[in-house]
């Protein structure tokens, strides 16, 4: 299964539901979260590989392809390069630790609330290194 995929946004979708520490941990977390692979440092919302998450209090409501609108709309994006999600989702280094190091970057919301919520951040993670999914190589570019 390929990152970013429909198959893969099904699956992590699921996986976050049945997550229990995820559900826990972000009880009190609202908002829409899109995960979005950049391309030096560049977004193209037509067809930049993304994915958008509704959350609410320890649910994951809805889990689909992002569109432009989904761009405009959400509370948070997420953005990184292949090989930095790469490493995100092979659990070498923690999401927000991405965040601090430039790895990921927060293109839009508010890092307070993102830090406040890190440990649901990560479970979001691990619902989706879970998948054994792989980045394709042409993004590891």
């Amino acid at each position: 299964m390929t990152v970013f995929t429909p198959e893969w946004i099904e699956a992590l979708h699921h996986s976050i539901n049945n997550n229990q520490n995820y559900r826990r941990l972000a009880a009190g977390w609202e908002g829409s979260l899109l995960l979005v692979m950049s391309n030096n440092g560049q977004i193209d919302e037509t067809t930049a590989p993304a994915v958008w998450l509704n959350l609410l209090h320890g649910q994951c409501l809805a889990a689909k392809a992002a569109t432009p609108h989904e761009f405009a709309t959400a509370d948070y994006i997420l953005a990184g390069k292949g090989k930095d999600w790469k490493m995100v989702l092979d659990r070498e280094i923690a999401p927000i630790m991405a965040l601090m190091r430039g790895k990921l970057k927060l293109k839009k919301g508010s890092l307070v609330t993102l830090t406040r919520y890190a440990e649901a951040a990560k479970e979001i993670v691990n619902a989706a290194a879970s998948l054994n999914a792989h980045v394709p190589d042409e993004w590891l570019q």
